[in-house]
């Protein structure tokens, strides 16, 4: 069992970059692992801060008991800087996962000169080894570079199996991905097949045409209903309506 928290939320998006949020991408990339490691995937309250609220304690340990703790981050810089990286406490050695996991994000994400480093100044971590959690905290990749975040957003699938992989779980299965050309984007469900004429729940919902293309910036009438879909084809919630009268996708 792999246990999940997501950084900051609670009102505290943390870094940001690209119109994205490093709470919001957390915890879209959580649901991903959750639902390609199923029952060996638990994710944390992503209500709660459990930094600022102080919730890596001994509640936490009774909880997770032995089993593996991670704490997913986002970095940011200047734009610039990119790269995923593994940091586990000071006091502690680098155990197999925490190695394998830093073989991947950093194989994924490259750029850093460190891809595990020991550091002694993060609340968590000490709150987790002062408790005996077999707990670390990964930095995906820098939100604010371009090509890290949208590697990550094409590719988040391939990323949740890429960590869980690192932790025994989900390894060889069909994980799929998003695709596009110069007609739209699609999405590889792993196996050579794509949806098409339906819909599909991933971190939202999409729709995708007769051809297999997601509904991208447009409104559209599906089974008798309107609904709207923004640039990153997610369907929207709600819709602003600009000084024009038209709808903001």
């Amino acid at each position: 069992m792999l246990y999940v928290i997501c950084g900051h939320g609670n009102g505290d998006p943390g870094s940001s970059g690209g119109g994205e949020t490093e709470a919001d991408l957390v915890r879209r990339l959580a649901k991903r692992m959750r639902a390609i490691g199923g029952s060996s995937v638990e994710v944390l309250d992503t209500s709660k801060n459990w930094y600022a609220q102080g919730l890596v304690n001994s509640a936490l340990k009774n909880r997770v008991g032995r089993n593996p703790v991670i704490e997913l981050h986002m970095d940011a810089a200047n734009g610039k800087a990119r790269g995923g990286h593994v940091v586990i406490d000071a006091d502690l050695s680098a155990d197999a996962r925490d190695k394998a996991l830093a073989s991947y994000i950093s194989g994924k994400f490259p750029g850093r000169s460190d891809r595990l480093v020991k550091r002694n100044d993060l609340a968590n971590l000490n709150r987790a080894q002062a408790q005996g959690i077999n707990y670390r905290l990964l930095e995906v990749c820098f939100i604010d570079n371009k090509q890290d975040r949208e590697a990550l957003l094409e590719d988040m699938d391939e990323v949740a199996a890429g960590i869980l992989g690192a932790f025994g779980i989900g390894r060889g299965k069909a994980v799929g991905k998003w695709k596009r050309n110069d007609k739209g984007w699609w999405y590889d469900n792993g196996d050579g097949t794509y949806p098409k004429s339906k819909w599909l729940k991933l971190d939202a919902w999409y729709w995708f045409d007769a051809s297999g293309y997601a509904a991208q910036s447009c409104c559209l009438k599906i089974a008798g209903k309107w609904y709207a879909f923004g640039s990153d084809c997610r369907m929207k919630t709600s819709v602003s309506i600009n000084k024009g009268g038209d709808m903001a996708l």
